[in-house]
Protein backbone atom coordinates (compact mmCIF):
# COMPACT_ATOMS: atom_id res chain seq x y z
CA UNK A 1 0.00 0.00 0.00
CA UNK A 2 2.88 2.40 0.84
CA UNK A 3 4.30 1.64 -2.76
CA UNK A 4 0.94 2.74 -4.61
CA UNK A 5 0.73 5.79 -2.62
CA UNK A 6 4.00 6.84 -3.47
CA UNK A 7 3.87 6.42 -6.95
CA UNK A 8 0.63 7.99 -6.89
CA UNK A 9 2.42 10.94 -5.34
CA UNK A 10 4.94 10.44 -7.92
CA UNK A 11 2.28 10.85 -10.70
CA UNK A 12 0.13 13.76 -9.16
CA UNK A 13 3.45 16.26 -8.60
CA UNK A 14 4.10 16.65 -12.01
CA UNK A 15 7.00 18.83 -13.58
CA UNK A 16 8.82 19.42 -17.31
CA UNK A 17 11.10 21.42 -19.25
CA UNK A 18 11.11 22.47 -23.19
CA UNK A 19 13.71 23.82 -24.45
CA UNK A 20 13.04 26.16 -27.42
CA UNK A 21 15.98 27.00 -28.68
CA UNK A 22 19.64 28.55 -28.78
CA UNK A 23 20.33 31.97 -29.97
CA UNK A 24 23.42 33.76 -30.92
CA UNK A 25 22.59 36.62 -29.74
CA UNK A 26 19.35 38.11 -27.99
CA UNK A 27 18.09 41.89 -27.47
CA UNK A 28 14.57 43.64 -26.71
CA UNK A 29 16.77 46.80 -26.79
CA UNK A 30 18.09 48.91 -29.88
CA UNK A 31 21.88 47.80 -30.06
CA UNK A 32 24.33 49.80 -32.32
CA UNK A 33 26.47 46.70 -33.10
CA UNK A 34 28.25 48.21 -36.38
CA UNK A 35 31.41 49.34 -34.88
CA UNK A 36 31.06 52.71 -33.26
CA UNK A 37 30.22 51.38 -30.04
CA UNK A 38 31.87 49.54 -27.58
CA UNK A 39 30.94 46.64 -25.65
CA UNK A 40 32.20 43.92 -22.64
CA UNK A 41 31.08 40.38 -22.40
CA UNK A 42 30.33 39.22 -18.52
CA UNK A 43 31.72 36.72 -17.15
CA UNK A 44 28.84 34.54 -15.58
CA UNK A 45 25.44 33.71 -17.36
CA UNK A 46 22.45 35.55 -16.40
CA UNK A 47 18.77 33.91 -16.10
CA UNK A 48 15.72 36.61 -16.49
CA UNK A 49 12.33 34.83 -15.84
CA UNK A 50 8.63 35.66 -16.80
CA UNK A 51 6.82 33.86 -14.68
CA UNK A 52 2.98 32.87 -13.93
CA UNK A 53 1.12 30.56 -11.10
CA UNK A 54 -1.20 28.38 -11.52
CA UNK A 55 -4.11 28.13 -9.38
CA UNK A 56 -6.85 24.99 -9.48
CA UNK A 57 -6.50 24.73 -13.14
CA UNK A 58 -6.28 28.48 -13.83
CA UNK A 59 -2.88 30.37 -14.63
CA UNK A 60 -2.57 34.02 -13.14
CA UNK A 61 -1.10 35.69 -16.66
CA UNK A 62 -1.15 34.41 -20.30
CA UNK A 63 0.69 34.48 -22.26
CA UNK A 64 4.14 34.10 -21.01
CA UNK A 65 6.51 36.16 -22.92
CA UNK A 66 10.18 35.06 -23.77
CA UNK A 67 10.75 38.72 -24.39
CA UNK A 68 10.06 39.55 -20.83
CA UNK A 69 12.55 37.24 -19.70
CA UNK A 70 14.99 38.51 -21.87
CA UNK A 71 14.35 41.98 -20.69
CA UNK A 72 14.38 41.05 -17.38
CA UNK A 73 17.76 39.74 -17.73
CA UNK A 74 18.95 42.71 -19.13
CA UNK A 75 17.47 44.86 -17.27
CA UNK A 76 18.46 43.01 -14.23
CA UNK A 77 22.67 43.57 -14.82
CA UNK A 78 21.89 46.47 -17.26
CA UNK A 79 23.17 44.30 -20.07
CA UNK A 80 22.49 45.73 -23.70
CA UNK A 81 22.41 42.06 -25.06
CA UNK A 82 22.63 38.43 -24.21
CA UNK A 83 25.21 36.23 -26.17
CA UNK A 84 24.95 32.21 -26.41
CA UNK A 85 20.99 32.37 -25.47
CA UNK A 86 19.06 29.35 -23.90
CA UNK A 87 15.46 29.78 -24.42
CA UNK A 88 13.02 26.95 -21.71
CA UNK A 89 9.96 26.72 -20.25
CA UNK A 90 9.40 24.91 -16.93
CA UNK A 91 6.72 23.77 -14.91
CA UNK A 92 5.25 21.83 -12.28
CA UNK A 93 2.28 21.25 -11.09
CA UNK A 94 -0.10 19.56 -8.35
CA UNK A 95 -3.30 19.01 -9.98
CA UNK A 96 -6.15 21.04 -8.49
CA UNK A 97 -3.92 22.83 -6.39
CA UNK A 98 -1.38 24.58 -7.27
CA UNK A 99 1.59 25.25 -10.28
CA UNK A 100 3.73 27.22 -11.67
CA UNK A 101 5.41 27.94 -14.69
CA UNK A 102 7.70 30.37 -16.25
CA UNK A 103 10.14 30.83 -18.80
CA UNK A 104 13.66 31.48 -18.79
CA UNK A 105 16.13 33.41 -20.95
CA UNK A 106 20.07 32.60 -20.00
CA UNK A 107 22.98 33.85 -21.12
CA UNK A 108 26.41 35.75 -21.20
CA UNK A 109 25.34 39.60 -20.79
CA UNK A 110 26.98 42.20 -22.62
CA UNK A 111 27.65 45.47 -21.18
CA UNK A 112 28.08 48.87 -23.10
CA UNK A 113 31.72 50.49 -22.08
CA UNK A 114 30.75 54.12 -21.40
CA UNK A 115 27.32 52.86 -18.68
CA UNK A 116 27.01 53.17 -15.48
CA UNK A 117 25.60 49.89 -13.84
CA UNK A 118 25.27 51.68 -10.38
CA UNK A 119 21.09 50.77 -9.62
CA UNK A 120 21.27 46.79 -11.07
CA UNK A 121 20.96 44.10 -8.70
CA UNK A 122 23.65 41.44 -10.06
CA UNK A 123 26.44 43.89 -11.86
CA UNK A 124 28.65 43.33 -8.95
CA UNK A 125 28.75 39.57 -9.77
CA UNK A 126 28.43 39.60 -13.58
CA UNK A 127 31.36 41.72 -14.63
Amino acid sequence: MKILGALFLILAVSGCSIKFGDFSLLSTKQVEINGTKKYRKGNKKVVGKDIAHIIILFPTKLPLSYSDAVSNALDEYCAEYLTEVKITQKFWFIPYIYGRTWVEAEGYPWFSEDSTRENCTGHEDRE
